[in-house]
């Protein structure tokens, strides 16, 4: 069984999988690990990321030079019984080896009670095809 969250994979063998307990019991630590994922990847308070997905592209310049593009989408969520006047959600995009390849960010200034956001957070530079992970963070004010 194979489980990838946020550009990390979870992989258990079959042996783990055997009985009806042991199934019980992986299930439990994959939501578990999920759900840690989740808040390590970006919840503050009252706005809450509710899904999130990479994509990578190249492609060539205005110059004819070798260009990329990595962009996390998703959506989050205002979960406060007041409105948001200003939120922000912050992405550091992460090569095979955990190195930062560059940060970008989005922000939008109010979001009401119960809003759903549907953003992109994108990044363009030569190595933006090299992310394969990254690290999110939701702020609100």
């Amino acid at each position: 069984m194979i489980v990838e969250r946020a550009g990390i994979r979870y992989t258990f063998s079959g042996k783990l999988m055997s009985s009806k307990f042991n199934r019980l019991l992986l299930l439990l630590v994959v939501i578990s690990i999920l759900c840690i994922t989740f808040v390590a990847c970006g919840s503050s308070g009252n706005l809450q990321i509710l899904s999130q997905q990479l994509t990578t592209r190249q492609f060539t310049g205005q110059t004819n030079t070798a260009q990329s593009m990595a962009a996390v989408t998703g959506t989050a969520k205002n979960i406060d019984s007041h409105a948001i006047s200003g939120c922000e959600i912050k992405v550091t995009f992460l090569d095979e080896q955990k190195d930062v390849i560059g940060v970008a960010s989005t922000t939008r200034e109010s979001l009401g009670v119960g809003e759903v956001w549907y953003f992109t957070v994108q990044l363009t530079n030569p190595d933006a095809w090299k992310a394969r992970s990254y690290e999110i963070t939701a702020t609100s004010h």
